[in-house]
C-alpha cells in the first residue's frame, strides 16, 4: 500500500536505507530531524507498507527537485515498488512547478540502470564517486 510519509516512520524509513547492499549509506552522520526536514520542511515522503511494515521508501525536496532518497529493502526489489514511487515523486514534483529533477547515484548500481530506463539522463558531475541523473519536463 502506498501512502505519504508521516514523522512517526522516520525510524522504518531509515531501517530500509540501511538495508540496502547497492548505494550504501557511509556517513553516520543521517539523523531522524534530515528525515523530518526533507519530508515535512523541504519537500514530501511517501512509503509503501507490505503487511503493515514499511519496504520502500522516497524523498524528494519542493525546494530543488531533488530526490533526496528512494529505496526497496532487499527482498522487494523487481517488484515495481521502486517504479511506483518514483512516478509519484516525479507527479508531485511537477506540481510544485518545477522544471528540473535531479538525484545523485553510486555507477554500476541497478539504481543507475532504473534511471536511465525511467528516461533520466545523465548529467556531469565533479568527480564525486556519483551519478547525476536530471529528468527536465519539457526536454530540449
Amino acid at each position: 500500500m502506498l501512502r505519504q510519509s508521516r514523522r512517526d516512520d522516520i525510524r522504518a524509513m531509515h531501517r530500509v536505507r540501511m538495508a540496502v547492499t547497492e548505494n550504501p549509506f557511509l556517513s553516520t552522520s543521517l539523523s531522524e530531524s534530515d528525515y523530518w526536514r526533507a519530508t515535512e520542511s523541504d519537500g514530501r515522503g511517501w512509503v509503501i507498507e507490505s503487511d503493515g511494515k514499511i519496504v520502500a521508501f522516497t524523498v524528494g525536496k519542493a525546494t530543488d527537485g531533488n530526490i533526496w532518497a528512494l529505496f526497496v529493502q532487499p527482498g522487494y526489489e523487481g517488484l515495481g515498488l521502486g517504479r511506483e514511487l518514483l512516478d509519484t515523486m516525479v507527479t508531485w514534483l511537477w506540481a510544485q512547478g518545477l522544471e528540473l529533477l535531479w538525484l545523485n547515484t553510486s555507477p554500476n548500481t541497478r539504481a543507475a540502470q532504473f534511471y536511465e530506463q525511467a528516461g533520466w539522463s545523465k548529467s556531469p558531475l565533479p568527480d564525486l564517486g556519483e551519478l547525476r541523473y536530471e529528468l527536465r519536463r519539457h526536454p530540449p
